[in-house]
C-alpha cells in the first residue's frame, strides 16, 4: 500500500511539474503542442511552432536533419504562400 501511494505521488509531482508548461504556450488561440502534434500527422518533422506577424512559423527538420522555418497559416494550418 505504501508503494502505491508513492508511486501515485510521484507521478502527481511529474504532472504538476509539466502542465504549467505546456499550458502556458499558445500559437494563434491554439496550445503549441497542438500545432506541433497536427503538424507531424501532416508528415512535417516540426520541432518548433511560434507566431509570425499573420502566420505560424514552424521549424522543421528534413531528412537530412537540416532545419527550415517555414510559415503556416493559423487558420487553416496549411503553408501560407
Amino acid at each position: 500500500m505504501k508503494k502505491l501511494v508513492l508511486a501515485a505521488l510521484a507521478g502527481t509531482l511529474a504532472v504538476s511539474a509539466i502542465a504549467p508548461a505546456m499550458a502556458g504556450d499558445t500559437v494563434f488561440d491554439h496550445s503549441s503542442y497542438y500545432v506541433l502534434q497536427k503538424l507531424n500527422a501532416e508528415g512535417y518533422h516540426a520541432v518548433d511552432v511560434a507566431e509570425w506577424g499573420t502566420r505560424i512559423i514552424a521549424t522543421i527538420v528534413d531528412a537530412k536533419g537540416h532545419k527550415s522555418l517555414v510559415p503556416f497559416d493559423p487558420d487553416t494550418l496549411t503553408i501560407a504562400g
